[in-house]
């Protein structure tokens, strides 16, 4: 991954956050990572940044509070609708409802649904992409 690629976490689960981060670290030490709790925090940091300036990857969790996954690609969609063309985001859920799956589908944002946990070849492949 470039030097100024970024992974941005959005989960409620301090540890799984802190698993990533690790692991991500290792992986391409170079990469900034950021973590949020929900939705509403991760969407305000989006909003305040260029866009132009983004690069990397989202990965996003479903169940949170505040604002859950579901609506802030609903938001993003709405607001930031070529977010996708800078960074891919990837639904990382632990939720294994083929409805999610199939509704994950549905946003032209999500470049991917992924299983909690996360295997670090999988990591590694969305890393070195």
């Amino acid at each position: 991954m470039e030097s100024n690629k970024e992974v941005i976490i959005i989960d409620d689960d301090q540890v799984f956050q802190l698993i990533l981060k690790v692991q991500i670290s290792t992986i391409a030490p170079e990469v900034a990572i950021s973590g949020f709790m929900n939705g509403k925090l991760a969407l305000d940091h989006l909003l305040s940044r260029d866009l132009k300036e983004m690069n990397g990857l989202i990965l996003l969790d479903l169940n949170m509070p505040v604002m859950d996954g579901w609506e802030l690609l609903d938001k993003l969609g709405q607001e930031l609708p070529r977010i996708g063309d800078r960074m891919k985001i990837y639904i990382v859920s632990s939720s294994i409802d083929p409805l999610d799956i199939k509704r994950s589908r549905e946003y032209d944002l999500v470049s991917g649904f992924l299983s909690k946990p996360l295997e670090v070849k999988v990591l590694q492949k969305l890393l070195l992409e």
